[in-house]
């Protein structure tokens, strides 16, 4: 993080400190993720991918993700996302290529 950038974190207001908050401008956190994407045939794969019981047998082209917000839905063409906590969640295809990319071979 460059000096800026910490000088800016440490001027904004906290609502964890009683102050106001303000709008500012943030980049999300350059981090890899694994993902599988939903295609209504590869329950096998998303069942494997998604572990400890996560996932729910497909109705009607839509599987059910046990997330931390509770269950959700995925249909075909979401992305099954594992977080950087283990985490899993669905992610619409246009947010999804909106988010990701391939990251480079190191």
């Amino acid at each position: 993080m460059d000096e800026q950038n910490t000088q800016a974190r440490a001027e904004s207001p906290s609502k964890h400190t009683g102050c106001s908050a303000s709008v500012g401008r943030y980049r999300k956190r350059p981090v890899v993720i694994d993902a599988i994407q939903w295609l209504g045939d590869n329950f096998v794969a998303v069942d494997e991918f998604v572990t400890c019981d996560h996932v729910t047998n497909p109705r009607e082209g839509r599987v059910a993700i046990e997330t931390l917000e509770g269950t959700m839905l995925a249909k075909i063409g979401d992305w099954i996302i594992r977080g950087v906590n283990g985490e899993f969640y669905p992610c619409k295809d246009d947010i999804f290529a909106k988010t990701y990319e391939v990251p480079l071979a190191p």
